[in-house]
């Protein structure tokens, strides 16, 4: 994967894929993936924001909570790590500052510098609070309390637009308000509606209130945030600084994702089905979409593959990818291949699975890569961590880290980034 928290969050649609796919296929991929919460500390130096250390306890959980069975005797130790790190967020993520400036009646921060309160961060304490509630044996009544808090305090900072329905990326410290110039992204949107969903089973009184108001945010991507019925993000199909980098790859996956759960959730109220059939055409139009973007790589007598692969970090241990691969635009065109946009369309592909699907043949629904012998390259542009055949190795202002231009690229050191055609000439 491209980074610290999509490394978390791939978790999570991984579980979901083995669970509603009714196999263990990447079971050693889960079992390994468990860190205690100092783990998780250490591996993000200095310190992880709190909306990154949040993805592993919604993922952790989620493991918990479909694949307690297959894991056996370590499936505690994912439901452990999960409360670990809901507690540590809310130990010093919350805001208690009542009379500095920004305190805007409380939120969670960021990340620990508490000068930025994002929308993500909140809305997955909503999601992972009511979760762990419902899931969790030892119900400590903080983590109903910590969700509902936050809900209600999303509720009174207009971060909601009343207009659209969409939801801002973050809360002016000026104004303890939403900015007009916030840009709204799909998966904030979709962790709230996974997070009322949620919520709606810890509040049995307010259920019928709380999935109405996910059913509004969710129709509000679909009518605010598509083309042709296709979902589509902000930076989409643009190049250069604009374009969408490795978080926001993955962001439609998130958003899809999280319909899905509050799609289970409906499927159990009468008032729900219509809705749960509207979305299932939703999807699957969605998907077509994607089927129809897809490129299998092939090795160009020249060097290179047939498909342009974003390799961020560096080449796999294969030296090639297998493919289908999909591109990060879901509305057409095949543009590049990365490890964020793989993820999302895993999610787009897991939420359509109908519940009881059953896997059959035990080579097909048991296997199971083990982990490689030799650990992956560093990622320094000074080692040779590009495949071979004429990539090379550049280091993106955009990502911050090395890529791999392929051969009908070059790298401009200039802007820091990947550029078609060779290298230019010198006048």
């Amino acid at each position: 994967m491209s980074g610290f928290w999509q490394d978390g969050s791939v978790l999570e649609a991984l579980a979901n894929w083995m669970h509603r796919g009714n196999n263990t296929r990447e079971l050693s991929i889960i079992r390994s993936s468990w860190r205690s919460l100092d783990d998780l500390l250490e591996a993000y130096q200095p310190m992880p924001s709190f909306d990154d250390m949040a993805w592993y306890g919604m993922a952790y959980a989620r493991i918990y909570e479909l694949l307690r069975n297959q894991l056996g005797k370590d499936a505690d130790k994912f439901g452990g790590t999960a409360s670990d790190i809901f507690k540590w967020i809310e130990k010093h993520g919350w805001d208690t500052a009542k009379n500095s400036s920004g305190w805007c009646g409380g939120g969670f921060w960021w990340d620990s510098n508490k000068d930025f309160k994002a929308t993500i961060t909140n809305v997955q304490m909503i999601y992972l609070g009511a979760k762990l509630h419902n899931l969790l044996p030892d119900k400590d009544p903080s983590y109903l309390q910590v969700a509902n808090r936050t809900w209600n305090w999303v509720e009174a900072r207009g971060i909601i637009d009343p207009a659209t329905t969409l939801l801002a990326n973050a809360v002016s410290l000026k104004t303890c308000n939403c900015s007009d110039s916030s840009t709204p992204w799909t998966y904030q949107q979709g962790v709230l509606v996974g997070g009322l969903a949620e919520l709606a089973t810890s509040l049995p009184g307010r259920s019928r209130v709380l999935l109405d108001q996910a059913v509004r945010l969710a129709d509000a991507v679909r009518e605010h945030m598509t083309r042709a019925g296709v979902i589509t993000e902000t930076c989409d199909r643009k190049t250069g600084p604009d374009a969408c980098n490795a978080d926001a790859r993955m962001y439609k996956g998130i958003f899809v994702r999280n319909l899905r759960y509050l799609m289970d959730k409906l499927a159990k109220h009468p008032h729900g089905n219509s809705t749960v059939l509207n979305y299932t055409d939703w999807l699957r139009a969605n998907a077509r979409s994607v089927l129809n973007s897809t490129c299998t790589p092939k090795t160009k007598p020249g060097g290179g593959e047939s498909c342009h692969i974003w390799w961020l970090f560096g080449k796999s241990l294969k030296n090639h990818s297998i493919g289908p691969l999909y591109s990060s635009w879901w509305g057409g065109g095949f543009d590049e291949a990365a490890s964020p946009q793989q993820t999302a369309a895993l999610d787009l592909f897991a939420a359509l699975i109908p519940s009881g699907t059953r896997c059959s043949g035990a080579g097909v629904c048991g296997w199971d890569p083990k982990q490689p012998a030799v650990p992956p390259e560093g990622w320094e542009c000074t080692k040779a961590i590009c495949p071979e055949g004429g990539y090379t190795c550049c280091f993106s202002s955009n990502q911050g880290v090395p890529e791999c231009c392929s051969p009908d690229q070059h790298c401009n050191n200039t802007v820091q980034e990947c550029q078609l055609g060779r290298v230019p000439s010198p006048p």
